[in-house]
């Protein structure tokens, strides 16, 4: 193996700091993937809580005392 020509006080100031910055980064990597799946399970959890459109007209369908399309009852708005 050859020699190395670099002061063993400056490669090993270099190596920790190389070392250094690839844990950050790791740590980094980690931080922003534990707040996106924070943010994906607050997006979620909105989401499947909110009825849709087509939720609200079930929802309206289901309430109606004289069934679909209701012509008397609750619903009709008389």
């Amino acid at each position: 193996m050859a020699e190395s020509l670099v002061d063993p006080a400056i490669q090993s100031g270099a190596l920790s700091n190389l070392a250094a910055e690839q844990a950050a980064a790791g740590a980094r990597r980690i931080n922003r993937a534990d707040q996106l799946s924070g943010d994906s399970a607050a997006m979620w959890a909105v989401a499947l809580t909110t009825p849709t459109v087509y939720a609200g007209m079930g929802f309206r369908v289901a309430q109606q005392s004289g069934g679909y399309p209701a012509n008397s009852g609750t619903g009709t708005g008389g």
